[in-house]
């Protein structure tokens, strides 16, 4: 489009006369065949006015610099040419604002989810609804719009939840056993303990090694009868040990693991019973539910070590909005 402005200091003699012509892209974007229809129309008043016109057989740069030159030069332009370069120039400049908001807006996805007060608004295959919050929506939330190149522990899914959604999801704050205080941590941060099942682990390792040496006292010839029964009496106390200890107690990463895998498949079920307003199955809440089985807990499933995945099927991608 043609953009102009005007030279106040020549209006009394040219009124509405341009000061400065656009830049070669815009002459290109409007066209060579266009400005050379536009000149000749203007041909024998330039001519009496000594001012040329590109000939034919120039190149496109030459030709767009010569007209731009031609614009450009207000004082030299017939009146009639300049009123009607600066029509034109008005005529884009009004229309600008009108082509701005005549944009077509961005193609809606087909799949997205955002929180909003209480609700998560879902679009799925292009069908818009609300799902009322639950614990398990944070989760799938996470998942769907960062699939995972690897399953991502339990633990550090929780911790990619937002800091301002930290007490909903019931994560106790951490207390310096010294001070007393309570720690502030970053809402990414990733708690680093140690395992139970670790320290059962030590425990069952020392124990056989004292197996080993009280049953190496039994076999000896030079141990003493009494050495020999102390060595027994110690073998029975590590014997009842580990009958009374068996089963390990599970440590916190499992049980975060359990929380999560629980709080989505409360969530997947809740969707897979919504019904319509006419009693019916949900028509976008009941595909969301079987699409969470499929795609998110299905895959997890596979995955005993407490990890979680969305593994989508081709062409599905989720947006935030």
């Amino acid at each position: 489009m043609l953009s102009l402005s005007v030279d106040t200091r020549n209006a009394a003699v040219h009124p509405g006369a341009p000061k400065r012509s656009t830049n070669l892209e815009v002459l290109r974007g409007i066209g060579r065949d266009l400005l050379s229809r536009f000149l000749c129309a203007f041909s024998e008043e330039l001519a009496a006015r000594e001012i040329t016109i590109p000939e034919p057989n120039v190149a496109d740069t030459e030709f767009y610099t010569q007209v731009g030159k031609i614009f450009s030069s207000a004082e030299t332009l017939p009146i009639s040419m300049s009123e009607m370069l600066s029509a034109i120039g008005v005529m884009v400049a009004s229309a600008r604002p009108s082509s701005l908001s005549a944009r077509s807006p961005p193609p809606k996805s087909r799949y997205s989810l955002q929180k909003g007060l209480g609700v998560w608004r879902l679009t799925f295959n292009g069908q818009d609804t609300e799902i009322k919050h639950e614990r398990g929506m944070f989760y799938v939330a996470y998942l769907l719009l960062n699939p995972p190149e690897n399953p991502i522990h339990a633990f550090d899914l929780i911790a990619k939840i937002p800091e301002m959604y930290r007490k909903q999801l019931g994560l106790a704050p951490l207390i310096d056993a010294a001070t007393g205080k309570t720690t502030t941590i970053q809402s990414n941060a990733r708690i680093q303990e140690r395992s139970l099942a670790l320290d059962d682990a030590q425990t069952m390792r020392t124990l056989l090694r004292k197996e080993r040496q009280l049953e190496a006292i039994l076999d000896s010839d030079d141990a003493s009868e009494p050495e020999k029964a102390e060595a027994l009496r110690e073998l029975e106390a590590i014997t009842k040990f580990q009958q009374e200890n068996n089963s390990r107690t599970r440590d916190s990463a499992q049980n975060a693991s359990d929380t999560v895998r629980i709080a989505i498949w409360r969530l997947q079920r809740h969707l897979l019973r919504a019904t319509d307003i006419r009693g019916q199955p949900h028509a976008v809440l009941c595909p969301f539910a079987l699409h969470l089985a499929n795609f998110i807990l299905f895959p997890s499933a596979r995955h005993a070590s407490g990890c979680f995945t969305y593994e989508p099927p081709p062409g599905i991608f989720w947006a935030s909005h």
